[in-house]
């Protein structure tokens, strides 16, 4: 939590009226930015907005999507369906606006601030100019909105909190990012920004002097193989995407649909160039999905200088609380739900009449219901949903605080994987040291080897990850000499040859098994930085 602190003068500022509700304009998150609804739909979603009451769910195009939480579309809760993808966007009300019955907040300031968030440093940093502009166009709405939807630089974020911005009351302004869960602190400073602000916070822990390359979608590219030339043809962009998008779910689909009937199968097999998309047009042949990426350039990691380290998740950003009308609503929605963790029902009875910030029974984001109680206890050794696995904070091991990790290229090819010319050649270096209980460990050095074509980049990305989480080593006795030093938990390949049995290449399974490992530590293809959408506009 952190508290606003404003000049008195800032607020009570006069307001600019925004747009009435004549003149809304409703837009949808599409592939990066903010897109308008056809002349149409707006007139149907104009009236709908001055019913009473406002209807929850509105549909469009002749129930191909559908708007859910359109009741709250001011607040910024509502979102668009694809009722046969099941694909959701975010949809909101074009800033400025002016919504009939909500009294102007004339206490709110409107001019004379700038955002600002607090880095991995302790400091606070201002953000870019056209998130600035957002912002504050954010703040100029009638009614304010609760949450805020926005991008930087590839990333996703909601903010919270702006709505409950008053004098006295100036405190709980935090974004969230929507994939990591991770949290930074937002305020406000009087002023206008300093020339020399960023546009958007740093990967958490990493030195801005010293950036670290990624893999973002703007590195990957997709492309085609035509069955009968076999030539490659690139993607159209808004499908590589969402293919994109889908990537980055966990459980990751074996196979899905787009709007226009092709279904890409095989997609567990995407990073080896074996998912397919099979057509709608009878009789014609499958087409094979090829991705490839920038080569990386070499670089460092240094621990303790760069480590990842855990940041709390409310349950608030994880899921939604229940009121007691809707638990009472799950009775006609089918059997009875239990709670995994205690085993027991929930509680039908809607004895608690609203959602309130400890409501008994909360629905994550991933749709598992749980009594708050148990999930907060079962939170704390891990965040993550004990029915689906899905991940909603970091992992953080156990293994060296110090060490370095560092990687470069090579001239030549590993054995089964003559696609790519080049090979990543790492390095981990752990001098002597003390683990978490103050027991002393020796110093270490290994190396490891991965191909440079799009799965061995990949595994350097997780590697990466891995290795500022502290889940790549663990701590522990050596199995041939019994020393207490760093020992694998992520296994690499040690040796460029002798295949599986002497830890080297050939191994058409490695990938897998290390995509299975790092899942086992909390680390997915979710965790990469910069694979939404949002990165066509950054």
């Amino acid at each position: 939590r952190v508290r606003v602190e404003l000049p008195i003068e800032m607020w009570g500022a006069p307001r600019a009226p925004p747009a009435p509700s004549g003149d809304l304009v409703f837009e949808f998150w599409n592939n990066g930015s903010w897109a308008s609804y056809a002349s149409d739909d707006q007139v149907r979603l104009r009236r709908a907005i001055v019913e009473k009451p406002r209807p929850r769910d509105i549909s469009l195009q002749g129930g191909k999507y559908v708007i859910s939480e359109f009741d709250t579309v001011e607040y910024g809760c509502a979102y668009q369906l694809n009722a046969s993808t099941r694909w959701k966007r975010i949809v909101r009300i074009k800033p400025p606006y002016m919504l009939e019955g909500p009294r102007p907040r004339s206490d709110l300031p409107t001019a004379g601030f700038h955002f600002q968030f607090l880095n991995e440093n302790g400091q606070w940093q201002p953000f870019g100019e056209s998130l600035q502009t957002e912002l504050q166009l954010a703040m100029r709405c009638i009614p304010v909105p609760k949450q805020v939807y926005y991008s930087e630089r590839g990333h996703l974020y909601w903010l919270f909190g702006l709505d409950a911005l008053a004098p006295g009351r100036t405190d709980g302004l935090v974004q969230v990012n929507t994939r990591t869960s991770a949290k930074r602190q937002v305020s406000f400073r009087s002023g206008p920004p300093p020339v020399a602000a960023i546009s958007s916070p740093p990967v958490e822990g990493l030195s801005r002097s010293r950036p670290v390359e990624g893999l973002d979608g703007s590195r990957i590219k997709i492309n085609v193989l035509e069955p009968h030339s076999r030539t490659l043809r690139p993607l159209p962009e808004h499908v590589r995407w969402e293919v994109l998008e889908q990537w980055q779910k966990q459980p990751r689909p074996d196979q899905f649909s787009f709007p226009d009937g092709q279904v890409l199968c095989n997609f567990k097999e995407f990073e080896l160039g074996k998912a397919y998309l099979q057509q709608q047009v009878p009789r014609s042949q499958p087409l094979s999905l090829r991705p490839t990426c920038d080569a990386p350039s070499g670089g460092t990691l240094r621990l303790p200088q760069m480590l990842d380290c855990r940041s709390d998740v409310s349950l608030g950003s994880c899921g939604t609380f229940l009121s007691g009308a809707d638990v009472s609503g799950l009775a006609s929605a089918g059997p009875a739900v239990e709670c995994s963790i205690c085993m027991v029902e929930i509680d039908r009875a809607g004895a608690y009449s609203a959602p309130t910030p400890e409501a008994p029974v909360i629905r994550l984001a991933c749709d598992h219901l749980y009594h708050t109680g148990c999930l907060r206890k079962c939170f704390e050794s891990r965040a993550r949903c004990p029915q689906c696995l899905r991940e909603f904070g970091k992992v953080i091991g156990r293994g060296p605080r110090s060490g370095s990790m560092s990687w470069l290229l090579e001239d030549y090819s590993l054995e089964g994987h003559s696609d790519a010319r080049q090979t990543i050649k790492l390095k981990f270096d752990f001098p002597g040291d003390v683990d978490d209980d103050g027991n002393a460990y020796g110093n270490r050095a290994v190396v490891g080897y991965l191909p440079c074509n799009f799965q061995g980049v990949v595994l350097l990305e997780l590697f990466k990850i891995a290795f500022r989480r502290r889940v790549m080593f663990n701590i522990g006795p050596s199995l041939t000499t019994g020393r207490v030093r760093p020992t694998y938990r992520i296994h690499m390949k040690s040796s460029t040859r002798g295949g599986q049995a002497k830890h080297g290449y050939p191994d058409d399974t490695y990938f897998r098994r290390a995509l299975e490992e790092l899942l086992d530590n909390g680390i997915g293809i979710a965790d990469l930085e910069g694979l939404s959408a949002a990165d066509s506009v950054a």
